[in-house]
């Protein structure tokens, strides 16, 4: 069986916008947010979730690359849909977050990259269950 990566590798490995964080840094990162990440739900993917809810709190709080030729972060012009420059124009698209998101909690994870790949491997793990009232069911009956 192969060796289980921990969360810092796996930043170091898949997140190459973090390579001149120190390795310190984002260790206080990964203390700071491991809490937010059941273990027990996420099973053998608990490291590479934790991974992604610490890049994407990183993506937020403006760590990471700029880009190319600016001194803009990538999480500054998210949801962007347009930018003038004559009379300034900018504006924003908040559909794709309200259809990702379900929750206010959700809605700021469908805000980077990390956030969303975070999303997805949530929902694969974590059955969700809802209640609608209806009562009983047709096989119930």
């Amino acid at each position: 069986m192969p060796t289980k990566l921990t969360a810092l590798e796996i930043i170091r490995l898949t997140m190459p916008e973090f390579k001149d964080i120190q390795d310190e840094i984002i260790k206080k990162w990964i203390t700071l947010y491991c809490p937010l990440v059941d273990d027990v739900k996420f099973k053998d993917m608990y490291e590479q979730a934790v991974a992604l809810v610490v890049a994407h709190k990183m993506k937020l709080a403006g760590y990471g690359e700029k880009i190319a030729g600016t001194n803009i972060s990538m999480n500054q012009v998210a949801g962007v849909t347009s930018l003038s420059e004559g009379e300034t124009s900018l504006a924003f698209d908040s559909s794709a977050n309200s259809l990702i998101a379900s929750s206010p909690t959700d809605a700021e994870y469908a805000k980077t990259v990390y956030g969303l790949q975070f999303l997805s491997l949530r929902n694969q793990m974590i059955m969700s269950i809802v209640i609608d009232g209806s009562g009983v069911r047709p096989w119930q009956k």
